[in-house]
Parts: structure tokens; C-alpha cells; sequence
């Protein structure tokens, strides 16, 4: 199975705005991460073990692809950037058990403004974890760092 080729093929995205997917005992929702509205979608009142998300960076990414691609909400001013976090943050709050777990993948550049909001929202910071990239990846840095926080 060749993804990328998949990929190309898709004309229109089978997806839509609110889709629920199950994925064995898990979830995934398009929808709006900082809309109480997505998380009652999702959850119906339920509180969940673990959070794992991946929002976007801020970086204002452009792919490299003749389409050039971007990423909504990627790209917004400092004090827009820490309402988004805080938006998005207490609702990881109210959708978390006593006590769950709480992963986010994030930009180092804009480490402080995700620190600031997850503190801010009562969650903890514990520990970072670290993805050791093997191969060489092309970056936006002076240093081509190995790693992601």
C-alpha cells in the first residue's frame, strides 16, 4: 500500500466538520478543539484517561508541495496564539479524569506560550518527553536539530 499514492488519488476529502471516527476504543474528531460544542460532540459529558494532541505551532508552516499548503491557525499574533492555547487548554481540563494524562507536541519556539497556558489552565507539566528523529529532517532553524519536544 503505497499512502502517498492514496493520497493523490482523493479528489474531495471524505471527512467532514464534526465526523466522529472510532478507531477501536479511541476517538478522533474533526472539529474545533476550543469549542465546548466539539468536545460534547465527542464526549457527551464523559471524562477520558489521557489527552494526546498536536496543535499547531504558530510557525505559519508552508508545505513543500507545488499546492504549498498551510495550517489553520498557524499563523496569529502572540496574544491571539495564548487566547487559542487557553481556549483549547481548558477544555483538555474539563474533558481529563482526576488526575489523567496530558500529551501535547509542540513548537520549542513558542515553548513558553504552551508552558504559560497549560499552567495557567491547572493542568501539570511533569516531564518532557523527547522524539529522536534518526534521519536528517529539513527546518526552518540556523541548527537542524535531531529531536522534537
Amino acid at each position: 500500500f503505497d499512502a502517498e499514492e492514496a493520497i493523490k488519488s482523493i479528489k474531495e476529502p471524505m471527512t467532514k466538520f464534526g465526523d466522529v471516527w472510532m478507531l477501536g476504543e479511541h476517538m478522533l474528531l474533526c472539529g474545533d478543539s476550543t469549542k465546548t460544542e466539539s468536545l460534547d460532540c465527542l464526549l457527551g459529558g464523559d471524562v477520558v484517561d489521557m489527552v494526546f494532541t498536536d496543535p499547531p505551532y504558530n510557525v505559519a508552516y508552508e508545505g513543500g508541495t507545488k499546492e504549498a499548503l498551510t495550517i489553520q491557525n498557524d499563523n496569529m499574533s502572540d496574544a491571539e496564539f495564548d487566547i487559542f492555547l487557553d481556549d483549547v487548554f481548558a477544555l483538555v481540563n474539563k474533558a481529563l479524569k482526576p488526575g489523567g494524562a496530558f500529551y501535547i507536541c509542540h513548537s520549542d519556539s513558542c515553548g513558553g506560550q504552551f508552558r504559560r497556558a497549560i499552567r495557567d489552565n491547572d493542568l501539570l507539566i511533569k516531564q518532557c518527553l523527547i522524539w529522536v528523529k534518526n534521519t536528517f529532517v529539513m527546518g526552518r532553524q540556523d541548527y537542524q536539530w535531531k529531536h522534537e519536544p
